[in-house]
């Protein structure tokens, strides 16, 4: 099951929101702070899905953690191309 935007896939809705909560949680690292309730509510919802939303709750509670990992297989071109800028904005100098 590949995250993707409409047709046979997530609503562009629900991606966005994925987004969003990936530049939270970077936020997060970033700074060295807690997530707030509403991201943490996000994630603890994905927590237990299937595999691939599971894998992207790890890798964005990783993100608040302040580690930088690898995105996880499976995304969507665009989704892929956004966390993909996020963690080349977070490991470049700066």
């Amino acid at each position: 099951m590949a995250l993707r935007e409409g047709a046979g896939g997530f609503p562009p809705e629900l991606v966005r929101s994925i987004r969003g909560l990936a530049m939270a949680c970077a936020r997060a690292g970033a700074e060295r702070a807690e997530l707030t309730r509403v991201a943490e509510g996000a994630l603890t919802g994905v927590d237990g899905r299937p595999p691939l939303l599971s894998d992207l709750a790890a890798f964005l509670r990783g993100l608040a953690a302040g580690e930088i990992g690898s995105r996880p297989a499976g995304l969507s071109p665009a989704l892929a191309g956004s966390l993909g800028e996020l963690l080349k904005a977070l490991t470049e100098p700066g």
